[in-house]
């Protein structure tokens, strides 16, 4: 029988390509279904909705033009996103938003038919503050093209490193304010400044990302810790490009303050990268006992992590990677997220 999905993602169509998991979401509609339409306006979805099983939506507060027709037309609805309940960065939380767009994320869980949700720490984030209908977690994955190769991956982190005497650190955000306070880059920072006082290893960390109005003042900074040898920003990186920083790195720095899962320490562990967490939100879950978890996010304390890491032997650094990549193919392939959902719409009678 076939089966028509609209998925309803309420941001422009460019998107779907420069963030991943809208695409890996549109990946999976399309291996389980026989037709898939993207909406991102009302009237697309109006004039498609005729004949639809489903209207799959990202993010609950843009939902509300598909709950309502889904109400209409008879369509079951699913929505899925990331609600940031706490963030002790400060930078934003639900509570900080609008009392219209609180409503609105409110009434879409209320009334959704489905509430999915891509990590353990944001459903228990979320079920314990709001009223949730049907509550589900359905955990990110790597992208469909990301097909782990263990072995291949590894000799291929052995061409890549150029020097096996120096230790390479790697983080990866876009370049905003924003994004440099919740990723902990300061504190890291702070961390890189301890670390270099207390080792004579050869070490270099690598912040790249999409410029962004935090670049100069993430500049300023490194300026005034005197680490300019250390700590290189790169702007624009193209992912060829980006995809060597990572087989060449050790490991992967982000202690962020929130997070609703962590792709980018996902796609990192994807190329044998162990990471530094914070424990707070869902980074733990993500990272396991393969990386490293700060308990607070004290300079010192990330410093501390660092100089553990860096006065391992190479034999050590290699388990880690290879760790990483056997815990990726355990919890986190697009394979298994395609059958997780696939069970779950099995469970709701949208799939036979």
């Amino acid at each position: 029988m076939k089966k028509k999905v609209i998925y309803y993602l309420p941001v422009d169509k460019k998107f779907i390509s420069d963030w991943e998991y809208y695409q890996v979401e549109l990946d999976m509609l399309k291996d389980l279904f026989t037709e898939v339409i993207v909406c991102n306006t009302f009237w697309d979805l109006l004039k498609n909705i005729r004949g639809s099983h489903l209207i799959y939506c990202w993010w609950w507060g843009r939902s509300i033009p598909a709950l309502i027709l889904g109400k209409l037309f008879q369509k079951k609805v699913f929505t899925i996103g990331a609600i940031h309940v706490f963030d002790l960065s400060g930078v934003t939380t639900f509570f900080k938003l609008n009392w219209i767009y609180k409503f609105m994320i409110r009434f879409a869980m209320a009334f959704a038919d489905c509430n999915l949700f891509i990590s353990f720490d944001q459903y228990n984030q979320v079920t314990t503050h709001f009223k949730v209908k049907n509550p589900v977690t359905l955990r990110s994955s790597l992208k469909k093209s990301d097909l782990l190769d263990i072995k291949k991956i590894l000799l291929e982190r052995k061409r890549n490193s150029n020097d096996e005497n120096k230790i390479h650190f790697l983080t990866t955000l876009w370049h905003t304010n924003k994004q440099h306070i919740r990723k902990g880059i300061y504190e890291s920072l702070d961390g890189i400044f301890y670390l270099n006082k207390k080792t004579q290893k050869n070490f270099e960390w690598s912040i790249i990302g999409k410029d962004g109005d935090g670049v100069l003042s993430l500049k300023k900074r490194i300026k005034e810790l005197k680490l300019e040898d250390k700590v290189k920003v790169y702007i624009d990186v193209p992912q060829s490009e980006k995809i060597k920083f990572y087989l060449k790195s050790d490991l992967y720095i982000q202690p962020s303050w929130c997070e609703g899962f962590g792709n980018a320490v996902l796609e990192a562990m994807a190329l044998g990268v162990p990471a530094l967490v914070s424990r707070y939100t869902s980074q733990p879950e993500v990272v396991g006992n393969t990386g490293y978890i700060a308990m607070d996010m004290r300079g010192k304390t990330i410093g501390k992590l660092l100089l553990n890491f860096v006065s391992l032997k190479n034999s050590q650094r290699n388990k880690y990677s290879k760790s990483v990549l056997e815990r990726v193919e355990k919890e986190f392939t697009y394979k298994i997220r395609l059958k997780n959902l696939k069970k779950i719409l099995r469970e709701n009678s949208i799939l036979t």
